[in-house]
């Protein structure tokens, strides 16, 4: 039986996972990223945050960062609007475990646990 176009737009994508490597380099590069000493100096992310009535930035815009790119397997091309919703998910994934971040409920934002001082 030949799968359908309507069928295939339905069908889940396949999950994704990272390796114990991958997701400990993702975890602290996001972890840097909205970080103390980072955050008040990027200027792209820090307009991000404050412009957030949450204090939430698109997970799949960091994950558009040349370094995020390079960690995940992905082409220098993709813009966010183009990230793979399964990398985005298993992103959110290995962040769930850090004290120092915080996720939206459908994990595709991401913030700081604590505010800015």
């Amino acid at each position: 039986m030949a799968t359908t176009d309507a069928a295939a737009a339905v069908a889940p994508a396949p999950a994704v996972s990272l390796d114990e490597t991958k997701a400990k380099n993702v975890l602290r590069l996001v972890e840097f990223y909205l970080g103390d000493i980072n955050l008040p100096r990027d200027r792209f992310l820090l307009h991000h945050v404050q412009e957030s009535e949450d204090g939430l930035v698109s997970l799949a815009l960091i994950c558009c960062f040349r370094k995020m790119k390079s960690y995940l397997g992905l082409d220098a091309s993709v813009k966010e609007d183009s990230v793979p919703e399964t990398i985005v998910l298993a992103v959110a994934k290995v962040l769930r475990c850090s004290e120092a971040l915080r996720l939206s409920e459908d994990g595709k934002k991401v913030g700081r646990a604590n505010e800015l001082l």
